[in-house]
């Protein structure tokens, strides 16, 4: 049987052909739009839970191909992580072969405890502080650094934490100034530590202190003593002239001396030489 309007033999339904039926649907569409959207939406209806069974088919399948994926790339990187992880320990071994003589000894324990750039830093890293702080190689590891405390003026062994923040600051990439201090008392009991104008838990009687350059060159101009007991620990740098009755001699090395903390606050307790008024300015006459 052939088509009716083109005669052609691939017949389908209502006796055309399938490029006649499908020329005659196209145009029936463009004619009676409104009748496709209501077809449409009739057939949509009537497969609906077709439609949201084959959804979710397709759902399942891509969240089990992404888990898989996801499954792959974590052992893949797991793997990785373990390899640096061993070749680190092979280079720990190469340079240290002590510290894996046991895996209970004490030092192994240490080890452990603090994170690696909290070890002793290497001269070769604290080299890069010279000329700015007092730092030297320790004279038991000539690959040790050593550097002198900012409050105490003791040498000891920096850690790289503190060697690499000072650095830090040294470049601009760090706020703040990161002085280097042998322990957490000295850190403390240092007026300029963590502070903007004042030092820390600021008291009238015992806290006022100066600049650090100044406070330094005033310790190592009095033999870092106290000029009254002869102290050498905790010490303050006093002005003999009030600091705010003459701000042009504030930071003056002539006016200023060595006490220590004790003393510093007795001086101050004394009638006319306590804040805003002139200062006492010989230390025998302080200790009389």
């Amino acid at each position: 049987m052939a088509c009716r309007k083109c005669g052609g033999d691939n017949i389908s339904a209502k006796g055309k052909c399938r490029d006649c039926a499908a020329a005659y649907m196209r145009e029936w569409v463009s004619k009676n739009p409104d009748k496709k959207r209501a077809s449409d939406k009739k057939y949509h209806e009537m497969h609906r839970e077709q439609y949201l069974e084959s959804h979710r088919r397709t759902h399942e399948k891509y969240k089990e191909d992404r888990n898989k994926k996801r499954k792959e790339r974590y052992r893949e990187d797991k793997e990785h992580h373990q390899a640096v992880v061993e070749l680190n320990r092979q280079l720990r071994r190469a340079a240290d072969p002590e510290l894996f003589k046991s895996k209970n000894s004490a030092y192994m324990r240490r080890w452990r405890a603090r994170p690696e750039w909290n070890l002793r830093c290497s001269m070769v890293v604290a080299r890069r502080l010279q000329g700015i702080d007092d730092v030297r190689p320790d004279p038991n590891n000539q690959d040790i650094a050593q550097a002198r405390c900012a409050y105490c003026n003791k040498w000891y062994n920096p850690t790289k934490r503190q060697v690499l923040n000072r650095l830090r600051v040294i470049d601009g990439t760090k706020t703040g100034e990161s002085r280097l201090y042998c322990s957490n008392g000295c850190r403390e009991s240092c007026p300029v530590f963590n502070t903007i104008k004042w030092p820390r838990g600021f008291r009238k009687a015992t806290s006022r202190e100066v600049d650090p350059d100044l406070r330094k060159m005033v310790f190592e101009r009095d033999d870092w003593k106290c000029q009254i007991c002869g102290a050498e620990s905790p010490l303050h740098c006093h002005h003999i002239e009030g600091y705010t009755l003459n701000k042009i001699i504030a930071n003056d090395v002539d006016n200023c001396l060595t006490l220590c903390k004790s003393h510093h606050k007795w001086v101050h307790s004394k009638e006319g030489c306590r804040y805003f008024e002139l200062q006492c300015r010989e230390p025998q006459a302080l200790a009389n």
